[in-house]
């Protein structure tokens, strides 16, 4: 079976023309073009690639019509470059995704974005003081009021009634 190229854009934002978009794709020579019907869905884009063989080309106006995230954007990029699905991208005409370099550099990408993400939200917690997970049930004064009575030898859940908190949270709160 011969190879074929088939288009796909996605609007993304609601009510978004897609005319501008169908102009580029037909002027690349692309007969065939799947439109996602909402920024949301990718049903269409799912079904497409799933019907696409290898040697097929896929061709977007440019990425951010793939995904609006970058892990998912790279996700499929991944996934036509393994199954031999060529992505042609018309912001980007030197790049194809049959590169294995093109690959390979984008799935640093996506891990540089992670790491960096990462970091900034740890730096972010580091200087406004907060910490991940659950805030503390108790403040720092019932904690104060807990170890008291428990020096007074009461009882962690007769200490939990008069904090109106669990038991747990009480024993959890004198552990540390």
């Amino acid at each position: 079976m011969a190879s074929r190229k088939i288009g796909y854009s996605r609007p993304l934002h609601a009510g978004e023309s897609l005319d501008a978009e169908l102009e580029s794709l037909a002027s690349a020579d692309v007969l065939n073009v799947v439109v996602e019907p909402s920024p949301r869905s990718g049903s269409a884009l799912a079904a497409l690639i799933a019907g696409c063989e290898s040697g097929d080309t896929v061709v977007v106006s440019s990425l951010d019509r793939l995904a609006d995230q970058v892990g998912a954007m790279v996700a499929i990029l991944v996934e036509l470059a393994d199954r031999g699905i060529v992505l042609d991208c018309l912001s980007l005409p030197d790049a194809r995704t049959a590169d294995p370099t093109v690959v390979t550099v984008l799935r640093e990408l996506d891990a540089a974005s992670r790491r960096l993400r990462s970091r900034r939200t740890r730096h972010g917690m580091q200087t406004s003081g907060n910490r991940p997970g659950r805030p503390p049930a108790l403040s720092p004064e019932q904690v104060a009021v807990a170890a008291e009575l428990r020096r007074f030898d009461r009882s962690y859940a007769h200490i939990a009634r008069v904090l109106g908190v669990s038991t747990s949270a009480v024993q959890r709160a004198l552990a540390r």
